[in-house]
């Protein structure tokens, strides 16, 4: 006869301490991802603005 193997999941509900830390790591995760994420673009905006590229055109 097999084992039976039964996958058991516990929800705990945290303290209210627990809660608000939680929270105020969320939200502070999240701004330094939008403050990263602008940077980035802000960045790849000013590398496309200062390069100088220029296209030629052959007329022949």
């Amino acid at each position: 006869m097999k084992k039976a193997i039964r996958k058991v999941t516990y929800k705990l509900k945290p303290s209210v301490s627990q809660e608000e830390s939680l929270i105020n790591l969320f939200v502070h995760h999240h701004q330094l991802y939008n403050w990263a994420l602008r940077d980035r673009i802000e960045t790849s905006w000013f590398n496309i603005a200062s390069s100088h590229v220029y296209i030629t055109v052959n007329n022949k």
